[in-house]
C-alpha cells in the first residue's frame, strides 16, 4: 500500500471517513474534498446566482461539501470557513473594459457585479493571464489587453453602487497601473519564453482527430479509435476530455452546441479547435487550483468559473465533480460521469494495465503538425 493506493481507496468506498481511518498513516499530506455527501458545517458556500447572459460555474455543487484532512475531520463540530475565487473568461473580460472604457454595460452585467460584491468573492484574471501569455494571437493588441488588466483593478476598487449609478472611478490612478504593470510583465515573460503551451496541444490534437473521426464514414467504432489514439499516439489519458469527445461521436444532444461551432465547411476552423482547448484547460485550471489550499485558520478555497458562453456553461454543468483529492500539488477528481459508460467496465477497468509507451515531446509536436495539416485539407 502507497499513498496513491490509499486515495484511490477513499475515494471509492461508500463509507470513505471510515477508510480514511483505517488508512490515515498513508494519508498525512492528502486532503479531499467530497461534494455528494450533505455536511452542515461550512460556512460561506455560494450555492447558484441566476443571470441571463452570464453564468457563474463551480466545479460542482458546492453546497454539499465536506473537507477531511489531518486537520479538519468529519466528527469535528468547528465551522469550516470557505473563500469564493472567481475566475473570468476571456469573453467576460471584454464586457468589464467596455464598462470602464466605453461606458457599455446592460442590466445583466450590472446584476453580475451586484452578486460577486455581495457575496465577496476574490475576482481573478486568471484565465486571460493563461490564455493570452500562451496564445498565438493573445496579446496582439496591447491596447485592448492593457485596458482589460486596468479595468479588473478598477472593477475590485470600485463598489457595487458607485458602478450601478453610473459614477464610479473610469480613470485608472496609480494603483491600476502597477497591477497592469506587474501582470503585464508576467504575461510578456511567459509569452517569450513559451508561445505554446504542452497541455493545450495534446487537447488541440485530442480534439481534431475527434472532428476528423466525426465526419469519417469509413470508421467503425470511433470511440474506440479515438481512446486507442489518446493511449498509443498521444500516450496520455484526459478523462474529462475523452468523455466529452466521446459523448459528441455519439451525437449527445447536450453538448452539441459545444462542439458543434467546427463544421465540415467552417471557416477558421484551426481557431475554432483552438479555442475549444482553451476552454477545457481552463476548466482544469479549477480543478489545479484546488491544489493550492493553505488552510490558514481554517479557512478553504474553493474556484468558479464566469462565462458569457452558455455552451460552456453546459459543458461545466454536464460533468460536474463528486469527489476529489489533493496531494503533492496534483488533484485525483472522482467525476459524475465517465468513459466507463460508453466503453463499458470492463474495458474501463483493464485500462489501468495497458502497456503504454513513455510521453515525448517530440512526438507530440509531430502529431500537432499533422493534424493542423490535416484539419486544413479537410475542413477549410
Amino acid at each position: 500500500m502507497n499513498t496513491i493506493d490509499a486515495i484511490k481507496e477513499v475515494l471509492e468506498a461508500k463509507i470513505p471517513f471510515d477508510t480514511y481511518d483505517k488508512l490515515s498513516i498513508y494519508l498525512k499530506d492528502v486532503k479531499f474534498m467530497f461534494f455528494d455527501i450533505i455536511n452542515p458545517y461550512v460556512d460561506n458556500i455560494l450555492i447558484s446566482i441566476n443571470n441571463p447572459h452570464f453564468y457563474i460555474d463551480g466545479l460542482c455543487d458546492y453546497s454539499n461539501i465536506i473537507f477531511l484532512d489531518r486537520f479538519c475531520c468529519k466528527s469535528g463540530a468547528s465551522k469550516i470557513r470557505v473563500s469564493n475565487r472567481l475566475n473570468f473568461d476571456v469573453n467576460l473580460s471584454t464586457h468589464i473594459k467596455n464598462l470602464f472604457f466605453n461606458k457599455k454595460c446592460d442590466a445583466s452585467l450590472y446584476d453580475l457585479i451586484h452578486d460577486i460584491k455581495k457575496n465577496k468573492m476574490q475576482i481573478s484574471i486568471g484565465p486571460t493571464i493563461f490564455e493570452n501569455s500562451y496564445n498565438q494571437s493573445g496579446m496582439n493588441s496591447i491596447k485592448k489587453s492593457y485596458e482589460t488588466l486596468l479595468a479588473f483593478s478598477m472593477l475590485d476598487r470600485n463598489s457595487y453602487d458607485s458602478i450601478k449609478n453610473g459614477n464610479f472611478d473610469s480613470n485608472p490612478i496609480s494603483q491600476d497601473y502597477v497591477f497592469a504593470d506587474n501582470i503585464w510583465g508576467v504575461m510578456r515573460k511567459s509569452k517569450n519564453e513559451n508561445n505554446d503551451l504542452e497541455k493545450h496541444k495534446i487537447l488541440f490534437c485530442l480534439l481534431s482527430k475527434m472532428y476528423l473521426l466525426k465526419w469519417d464514414n469509413t470508421s467503425r467504432n470511433k470511440e474506440i479509435e479515438l481512446l486507442n489514439f489518446a493511449l498509443d499516439d498521444l500516450n496520455v489519458y484526459c478523462e474529462n476530455e475523452l468523455f466529452f469527445c466521446m459523448k459528441y461521436l455519439e451525437n449527445d444532444k447536450n453538448i452539441k452546441r459545444f462542439f458543434d461551432k467546427v463544421q465540415p465547411n467552417s471557416k477558421n476552423t484551426i481557431k475554432k479547435i483552438e479555442n475549444i482547448a482553451w476552454d477545457f484547460l481552463h476548466i482544469r485550471l479549477m480543478e489545479t487550483s484546488l491544489a493550492v489550499q493553505l488552510n490558514e485558520n481554517n479557512v478553504y478555497y474553493l474556484y468558479y468559473f464566469a462565462t458569457a458562453d452558455k455552451a460552456l456553461h453546459n459543458i461545466i454543468k454536464y460533468n460536474p465533480i463528486n469527489r476529489i483529492a489533493l496531494y503533492d500539488s496534483k488533484v485525483y477528481p472522482v467525476r459524475k460521469h465517465n468513459i466507463s459508460e460508453i466503453i463499458g467496465l470492463d474495458l474501463y477497468n483493464s485500462l489501468h494495465n495497458r502497456n503504454r509507451t513513455p510521453y515525448l515531446v517530440s512526438k507530440l509536436n509531430k502529431l500537432y503538425i499533422e493534424l493542423k495539416n490535416e484539419i486544413n485539407k479537410n475542413f477549410n
